[in-house]
């Protein structure tokens, strides 16, 4: 956990826009939620993969309040069986996803993980075309939910979030 903490540190210190965390844990971590906090603050959108719980409970840090917890779709916009259920903000297609393994070939995933990497680099794009650092972050945590395609019960809930993020060029 310290060298994840100072990570986010040393991002700060960098002034990045964004940070993706494409993992989780089971348990909170008070000094993880205190320099996410802080990360916040500097105006740093953090997003995290809820977790392949397989429908239980999301993982830390996409559990915390303050970050964006991206869940997974299979292709036909359902669930994946293996996402898990509860603070979900948004979700995106987390199965059968074109990656490079660590062997450097290309091979196909699932996963949050997958998931939360693919919202990042949607996210990553809006934010670009924001005036400043501040409007970007204000626009992503309180503006991003009117665009998305709901699915499932209306408005947010524990399988879909606000729902799905699609970006159009």
């Amino acid at each position: 956990m310290e060298h994840l903490v100072k990570g986010i540190e040393w991002a700060i210190e960098e002034d990045v826009d964004i940070i993706n965390l494409s993992f989780g844990f089971q348990k909170s971590s008070a000094a993880l939620e205190d320099v996410i906090k802080k990360a916040n603050r500097n105006n740093i959108i953090v997003i995290a993969a809820a977790g392949n719980t397989y429908g239980f409970g999301v993982d830390y840090p996409a559990k915390y309040s303050n970050v964006l917890s991206i869940g997974s779709l299979n292709e036909d916009l359902s669930k994946a069986y293996f996402s898990g259920e509860g603070k979900i903000d948004f979700v995106t297609l987390g199965t059968d996803l074109k990656s490079i393994n660590n062997k450097g070939a290309y091979d196909y995933f699932d996963g949050t993980s997958f998931s939360a990497a693919y919202f990042t680099g949607m996210i990553s794009l809006i934010i670009s075309k924001l005036s400043d650092k501040e409007a970007a972050y204000q626009f992503i945590n309180d503006e991003l939910k009117k665009y998305a395609y709901d699915l499932g019960a209306d408005g947010r809930d524990n399988k879909y979030g606000y729902g799905l993020i699609l970006i159009k060029n």
